[in-house]
């Protein structure tokens, strides 16, 4: 459970911090993502090397707001100051306050600092052995300057998240990045807090 929500939120952490990544030895990517800097609408397919397809609607909202709803009924949301990511299996949602989650509140900036960077085209590597996610890379759509795949590779498994349709200055209601789980739902509060020490 732990792995795949810290896997998962840092997928989301990439989208919000994508704003910062100047400050990182990977400002060249900043450049190359100006679709991050409006708001966007896509499909997305979500894959891992063990065989698990996923699909879901992503709505995001520069700066910082994303709803993400996948196609089993999970949710991750954040409207900038907090993370929500729920999952109907088990019904629990985890909260997590990005203000206060330590290391991780950094989001790319902050983890990608410490990676090497090789680009080949529209193509960023960025490598760190030895990490738990050894390598992250980030395919740029040259004409929107969008993201088409975002790859991580762990030590046992690689997850691919791979967009398509989508649609840049799509309006979306501000409500649906203040989530709001089911009544019954349990709630977690800051679990990456504990995660990352």
């Amino acid at each position: 459970m732990k792995k795949k929500l810290y896997i998962i939120s840092f997928f989301l952490l990439a989208l919000l911090g994508a704003a910062g990544l100047s400050l990182a030895s990977s400002g060249e990517l900043k450049g190359e993502i100006g679709g991050l800097y409006s708001s966007f609408s896509a499909n997305f397919s979500y894959s891992s090397g063990s065989g698990v397809v996923r699909s879901g609607k992503i709505h995001y909202q520069y700066p910082g707001k994303v709803h993400i709803a996948f196609s089993d009924g999970r949710v991750i949301a954040s409207n900038g100051f907090f993370l929500w990511i729920y999952s109907p299996s088990n019904r629990i949602c985890a909260k997590q306050d990005l203000a206060g989650s330590g290391s991780v509140s950094g989001g790319i900036v902050g983890f990608l600092n410490s990676y090497e960077m090789t680009r080949t085209q529209n193509r960023f590597v960025f490598r760190k052995l030895g990490a738990n996610i050894e390598e992250v890379t980030v395919d740029i759509l040259p004409d929107s300057k969008m993201i088409k795949n975002l790859r991580f590779k762990t030590k046992n498994n690689v997850f691919t998240y791979s967009f398509s349709d989508i649609i840049v200055g799509a309006g979306v209601k501000a409500s649906l990045f203040n989530y709001k789980p089911p009544t019954d739902a349990q709630m977690v509060e800051n679990p990456l807090n504990r995660y990352s020490r």
